[in-house]
């Protein structure tokens, strides 16, 4: 009884869609329901990912040289996507594969920052589902027999083998590159046509589920495309997934505004906000004189928004 409540409360909150509509949503850039795949394999390219599983090396690090066409710079190519089965479907089996399926997902997202999405697969006994995952919301698919509906799963692995890098939940505007001189790893963060090198991380907050905001700190360097950098100022840069709340240079620029007009009511003679002590009124006006030093200069900011479309009710 424990594990069916609990299994219960792990699944609220999840959006659950019919398979069609979960596969024209998420998976577009696989099959479509035409029985015939000739057309899809004309139209597409296998993207190789398949093959890219680095060597793990006699010394135990792992040789970042692939086989494949897959760039270096991304991370875990080979976990672009998680599943988990059981052979049977009890609810002790079912609230396990859930638990892996889920916590797999969320270590995908937390340990790498190019991802803004990973797709899933369960398996309990027969019932097989499809999972999508993000930082805004949740999506599974209904349930379907991987035994008489093989073409779920089949159509679940084309798209899997002929994604893009974006479409499989990879976010183009981050990078990860390997600093063979200094033996790290680091990010390149493009943000309104400026790149920015990680130097180190300041701070970072993960939610306790895959969904949440997920806020990265860094301290950063200006760089090109390559992650050579180009001066030595540091700056910071902070990564995070947005709400329906006004975002932070929005706020700044609210702040901005009204001190300014706080500013030249102040300058003006007949404003009724005068302030009757002459010295306090001089102490407010060379404050706001140069309000903008007691605040962060923002240099850039930039929305990053995926293929897959955002449910209108996340």
């Amino acid at each position: 009884m424990e594990r069916t409540v609990a299994l219960r409360d792990l699944d609220s909150g999840i959006f659950e869609m019919p398979l069609t509509d979960f596969c024209e949503t998420y998976l577009q850039f696989g099959m479509t329901d035409d029985n015939d795949v000739s057309p899809c394999m004309k139209e597409l390219t296998p993207n190789g990912y398949w093959a890219a599983i680095p060597a793990v090396l006699s010394s135990g690090q792992e040789d970042t040289t692939f086989s494949s066409t897959m760039p270096v710079i991304v991370e875990d190519v080979r976990n672009y996507a998680n599943g988990e089965w059981k052979f049977d479907d009890s609810d002790e089996s079912v609230f396990d594969n859930r638990g892996k399926l889920f916590g797999a997902a969320a270590h995908l997202m937390n340990t790498n920052p190019c991802r803004h999405h990973v797709f899933s697969i369960s398996v309990e006994k027969l019932d097989t589902r499809l999972w999508y995952f993000s930082r805004s919301y949740v999506v599974k698919s209904k349930p379907f027999n991987l035994r008489k509906e093989p073409r779920w799963l089949i159509r679940f692995i084309v798209a899997m083998s002929f994604g893009t890098l974006d479409e499989l939940g990879y976010d183009e505007t981050v990078t990860r590159h390997y600093d063979t001189k200094g033996e790290i790893f680091f990010y390149v963060y493009q943000v309104q046509g400026q790149y920015f090198r990680t130097c180190r991380l300041l701070c970072e907050y993960f939610p306790a589920s895959v969904s949440g905001r997920a806020a990265r700190v860094w301290v950063v360097q200006e760089c090109d495309a390559s992650g050579v950098v180009k001066g030595k100022d540091e700056h910071v840069l902070k990564d995070y997934w947005l709400n329906e709340r006004q975002k932070e240079w929005e706020i700044q620029g609210d702040i901005f505004s009204r001190l300014e007009r706080l500013k030249q009511e102040l300058l003006n003679p007949s404003s009724d906000k005068l302030l009757d002590n002459q010295e306090e009124r001089q102490l407010v006006l060379d404050a706001l004189a140069n309000y903008r030093e007691y605040f962060i200069t923002i240099m850039a900011n930039e929305i990053v928004r995926s293929s897959i479309p955002v449910l209108e009710t996340s």
